[in-house]
């Protein structure tokens, strides 16, 4: 796995996924036909204001490039369709997800101590996590809380 430094502030969820399928974030922009800097939320502060990145964009670009990708979230609410009012969410455990970080790479999309979300791509086999900013380092001594985990598996043609 090789870092990448995200180009901009909006794109550190393409670049973590350009991280794992060892291509470079332009393939990702010219593929999906953006860079994500069009302004589409003009009250809204930068980088927020920004159209940025879309999951299912993301997870298409994953799937052309033969990777599966399956979003993992700590938690997730399920109603029924017959009765819309009624609302469970169910939680993960953090053992359950981490046993699959341990046989699986991924990217990991959370927040950071100042409410703005950010992800990383996880290398299961150094146990590390690639960050789009600039640096490695230990999940452990990170400062982003997990939400998600997308677990990635290559596929074989």
């Amino acid at each position: 796995m090789k870092l990448q430094v995200q180009p901009n502030a909006w794109s550190c969820f393409p670049t973590a996924f350009a991280i794992i399928a060892d291509v470079p974030i332009q393939q990702v922009f010219k593929t999906l036909g953006t860079d994500g800097s069009n302004i589409v939320f003009p009250e809204l502060p930068a980088p927020i204001n920004r159209r940025g990145f879309g999951v299912n964009e993301v997870i298409g670009f994953m799937v052309a490039m033969h990777w599966s990708v399956t979003p993992l979230g700590l938690a997730y609410e399920q109603c029924s369709r017959d009765y819309p009012n009624s609302m469970y969410t169910y939680r993960l455990s953090m053992p359950f997800i981490r046993g699959l970080m341990d046989e699986y790479d991924g990217v990991i999309t959370g927040h950071l101590p100042s409410g703005y979300g950010h992800a990383v791509a996880w290398n299961h086999e150094e146990r590390l996590a690639y960050n789009p900013r600039g640096s490695v380092e230990d999940l452990i001594s990170s400062t982003l809380e997990m939400d998600i985990f997308y677990l990635c598996s290559r596929l074989t043609k």
